[in-house]
């Protein structure tokens, strides 16, 4: 009878579901197509560069981030960056400046005459009130002076898809911002 309850739960150990892992990543960007007098022209346009992303070190994770307290984070376990937070958001930059930016041409590593685009990202994580806060310090050009960015995006449903959407908002936010201040160079 003793083995035949060890066998029981056995079995049972092994028919209960293994947990799930989910991976995520920020949104694709549709890029603006170049049409071939653009090709010509490629030489002439002005350049800007996306330098490497500069991660707060409790982001560098492959878990996703969600504020629980104003001193309380959770880093989750199962839902999961398909791939390094500042390799996304740099490509997330670039993408959706140069749909932004169409004077400019975005390149993939630096030229001595490109603007150069550096961005700290202090706060990228899910807040328990329901929103996404996206929030750094960015400067071109390596200006003495960065400017401050604090977005906070409402969620459009519950779960990961719906905060990773909202954050993905928030790089929207920031895009614009830094595409004006480019644009008055």
């Amino acid at each position: 009878m003793k083995y035949l309850s060890i066998g029981l739960l056995l079995v049972l150990a092994g028919c209960s579901s293994p947990s799930v892992t989910h991976y995520y990543q920020l949104p694709v960007v549709e890029q603006s197509e170049i049409t071939s007098s653009t090709k010509v022209s490629l030489a002439n346009m002005k350049t800007f560069y996306i330098e490497p992303i500069n991660v707060a070190s409790y982001l560098n994770g492959q878990g996703i981030v969600m504020q629980i307290s104003d001193v309380q984070l959770l880093m989750a376990r199962q839902h999961l960056w398909l791939e390094p937070l500042d390799k996304q958001v740099q490509r997330q930059l670039r993408d959706r400046l140069q749909n932004a930016l169409p004077d400019f041409y975005a390149l993939l590593y630096a030229k001595t005459d490109s603007v150069k685009v550096q961005v700290h990202l202090e706060r990228f994580h899910g807040l328990e009130n329901g929103y996404a806060v996206v929030a750094g310090r960015y400067s071109i050009n390596a200006q003495q002076s960065s400017y401050s960015f604090n977005y906070e995006v409402a969620l459009q449903n519950d779960g990961y898809s719906a905060l990773v959407n909202a954050l993905s908002k928030g790089i929207d936010n920031l895009s614009a911002d830094i595409a004006k201040r480019i644009n008055s160079i």
